[in-house]
């Protein structure tokens, strides 16, 4: 799935002394990973079937996500995770399709304040607001598209089929309206049986429907 490519986070040169994040590659990808995907503001979103206010700090992924992102086997990146958790540095809450994932220490490395940097980076902290709507809305559909593909058993969440999903909704206009659109997806195929078509061949069939509409 796709990820918001705007805005940067800090990452402290203390992370090589962390003997749990440098203790492999695949340890020190996947916190990378969790930082660079956390939320910097609340916002509403859908978890385990139930809206809540993720935090600053907080994201929803999956093994599954995080496997395809690195090509590595889901066990390692459980491993990897549980490892995390024990060490105190995440806490995770988990569903039947994806897990709830809290960086502990986020406040103290990742707090607004002043900082040091090219004038480029000073006019993307000006802008941050802006940035943030944007990954938050990116957060919440990566979500939904996980919800959705549950529907099509035959597909994978490849970035493939993340491109077929946007381009259903990416013409809604505002950032409200476009994430309005992709929930209305998921609340149709909710009320319907597990398909038996490709997820490709439900967006020709869903483009046609909107056509008439």
């Amino acid at each position: 799935m796709g990820t918001d490519k705007n805005g940067w986070v800090k990452l402290h040169r203390k992370i090589l002394d962390n003997p749990v994040c440098s203790k492999k590659p695949t340890y020190f990808a996947i916190w990378v990973f969790l930082i660079l995907n956390a939320t910097h503001e609340e916002y509403e979103t859908v978890f385990a079937g139930k809206k809540r206010v993720l935090k600053p700090g907080e994201l929803i992924t999956s093994r599954k996500t995080i496997s395809a992102q690195f090509g590595i086997p889901e066990s390692t990146v459980y491993k990897v995770i549980k490892k995390f958790e024990m060490e105190h540095q995440i806490e995770q809450q988990t569903s039947k399709q994806n897990t709830l994932i809290s960086l502990v220490n986020w406040e103290r490395y990742q707090e607004k304040g002043t900082t040091n940097g090219t004038k480029k980076e000073q006019q993307r902290n000006t802008n941050k607001k802006k940035e943030i709507y944007s990954a938050n809305l990116q957060n919440s559909l990566n979500q939904i598209f996980e919800n959705v593909m549950v529907n099509f058993p035959k597909d994978k969440q490849t970035k493939k089929n993340f491109d077929l999903f946007m381009g259903l909704v990416k013409d809604a206009g505002e950032e409200n309206d476009i994430e309005n659109k992709a929930r209305n997806i998921q609340s149709y195929l909710d009320r319907l049986p597990e398909q038996q078509i490709t997820f490709k061949e439900f967006t020709e069939q869903w483009q046609r429907i909107s056509k008439k509409d």
